[in-house]
């Protein structure tokens, strides 16, 4: 079955760089996903500084059926959240639509989200899985338990560091304009061992999907961003009135 699964990633040009048991035992230790921005959900390309950089609806569509595939497996909805260095309000439109946890914007050392999910939530790094692209990210991939590198063709010396480093456990045949968080995510419900019954009970919308949405709208984005003294949490007011200012 692990074979076969392997196969199918492999085909896209993927790479896994911890055997697949080793990354399949990550995945079942996760309980909250954190992705970077720029890089990961696009190509980085900004059209803007007041639009930012912004994401696909396959690739939203594979983190919320990620989100129920966990809820399934653990009977608890995992943590969701986006780490960036920049403030990119299509990061905050998906959030609120999609009603992740958290928001963590104009962070350079990303570590410090990591720092504030230890001590507020009691989130411990070995339960985090972590979706990245550059450099900026490394921080938080040195730490976490579950790593996977979005590919892109222009950063070969940047790979081989990663692989001798085990900076990540799986490097995307995708890059992040063409579905690569999209990839990852089936990945992982493959390895929680329950794709089918995920994709049938999201057709249906009814039963335990139903729950799981109930229980997924209940949550209130929070935004997070490094102050002086640390991490600063913003209102929603707050965070529209500095996109309104770029």
């Amino acid at each position: 079955m692990l074979q076969d699964l392997q196969q199918s990633f492999t085909q896209l040009g993927a790479e896994f760089i911890s055997p697949l048991t080793v990354l399949s035992r990550k995945q079942l230790a996760c309980r909250a996903y954190l992705a970077d921005w720029d890089g990961v959900f696009n190509n980085g390309h900004k059209a803007s500084t007041t639009l930012g950089s912004s994401f696909s609806e396959p690739d939203a569509m594979g983190l919320n059926m990620l989100r129920f595939s966990s809820w399934l497996r653990h009977d608890r909805m995992p943590l969701m959240g986006i780490v960036t260095g920049e403030l990119n309000p299509a990061s905050f439109s998906l959030a609120l639509r999609d009603h992740y946890d958290f928001v963590f914007f104009r962070v350079n050392h990303k570590t410090m989200a990591l720092d504030w999910l230890n001590r507020e939530r009691g989130m411990a790094d070995h339960h985090i899985g972590f979706m990245m692209d550059d450099v900026l990210d490394l921080s938080i991939a040195s730490r976490v338990n579950l790593k996977l590198l979005v590919n892109r063709l222009g950063s070969p010396l940047f790979k081989e560091l990663i692989r001798h480093r085990e900076y990540a456990d799986y490097i995307s045949g995708m890059d992040g304009a063409n579905h690569a968080v999209r990839e990852i995510c089936e990945l992982l419900i493959g390895l929680n061992g329950n794709f089918s019954e995920t994709m049938e009970r999201r057709v249906k919308f009814i039963g335990e999907y139903s729950k799981f949405l109930s229980q997924r709208n209940d949550i209130q984005t929070r935004f997070l961003t490094a102050g002086p003294n640390g991490m600063e949490e913003l209102s929603l007011q707050q965070v529209q009135q500095l996109v309104s200012l770029g």
